[in-house]
């Protein structure tokens, strides 16, 4: 690792001198938290405090990839180039259409909002029994009358 670097960060074991690869992974974590998929969060607040939340992180993250090795670091640009690539990439229809994947209703209609909606779920309880039924006859449980003489014929 000492000697496997490529360009202006030779020395692969310390922090990049010129801090582009810090200023590289911060961005591409930006970016990946801007393209990211809103569609499942429950609400607009939520969605918006999530996009905070990586604005903030992406922000503190640079001091800290600043004093982290340049391996780390080059892994954490590429990994988040590629994740960013895949969003941007998803989110294009034509590349959806070559791919033959489906394309997502826009939030613009009614109709398209309501097949959005999750299907509801009904809960069948299956493997609770009903409570037993007692009727007296006599002012005896007639389940143990009837199990009495049966469990003593045999």
């Amino acid at each position: 690792l000492d000697v496997g670097g490529i360009g202006w960060f030779t020395d692969l074991t310390v922090p990049d001198p010129y801090y582009i690869l810090p200023v590289a992974a911060s961005g591409t974590f930006l970016l990946q938290t801007l393209f990211q998929d809103t569609s499942m969060s429950a609400s607009k607040e939520q969605t918006q405090m999530m996009q905070y939340a990586g604005i903030g992180m992406s922000v503190l993250f640079l001091p800290l990839m600043a004093t982290t090795g340049s391996i780390t670091v080059l892994y954490f640009a590429a990994t988040n180039t590629i994740g960013v690539t895949q969003a941007a990439l998803l989110r294009a229809k034509p590349f959806r259409r070559l791919m033959g994947l489906p394309i997502p209703p826009g939030p613009d209609s009614a109709k398209e909002l309501e097949r959005a909606k999750p299907p509801q779920i009904k809960v069948v309880q299956y493997f609770r029994a009903p409570p037993p039924r007692i009727s007296t006859h006599k002012g005896q449980n007639s389940a143990t009358s009837e199990a009495s003489p049966r469990t003593r014929s045999r």
